[in-house]
């Protein structure tokens, strides 16, 4: 399992959210983690994940962003994200389903990461672009 750099960590529910931790990545030249909320692949689904991902590519392309898709506990779900070109997935499964996700994952140029524990969770933000801003400039 890949360990994510050092990078700037924010958990983003959707493209507002996306938007304005890339916004602020652009400004200050920073790369940055986006990652969705644990178990996202319920909840939205992976074809949203990457109807976003396709918009950061369109609107940010000068901005280093990964976005890392949380499939929880579902190997389908990983499955699923690996089928549609999503590149980085948060997998909290299984030990035997990780390994053979790994072997999975490899083979489509994907990774399975462990997600940083201290993302920002732009939600609870008072201040998002503030906040977001100030966080790009401690990372």
């Amino acid at each position: 399992m890949h360990v994510v750099e050092d990078r700037a960590a924010f958990v983003v529910h959707g493209w507002k959210h996306a938007a304005a931790v890339l916004e602020a990545a652009r400004q200050h030249r920073r790369p940055v983690w986006l990652l969705t909320p644990v178990g996202a692949s319920y909840s939205s689904g992976v074809g949203f994940w990457s109807a976003i991902q396709e918009r950061i590519r369109a609107l940010f392309p000068e901005v280093d962003a990964r976005l890392a898709v949380d499939c929880d506990d579902a190997p389908g779900h990983v499955l699923a994200a690996l089928r549609i070109g999503l590149k980085w997935i948060v997998f909290r499964g299984n030990e035997a389903a990780r390994r053979r996700l790994l072997d999975i994952a490899a083979q489509w140029g994907a990774e399975l990461i462990e997600a940083p524990p201290d993302a920002v969770d732009v939600l609870h933000l008072a201040r998002p672009q503030i906040d977001i801003a100030a966080r790009l400039q401690k990372a």
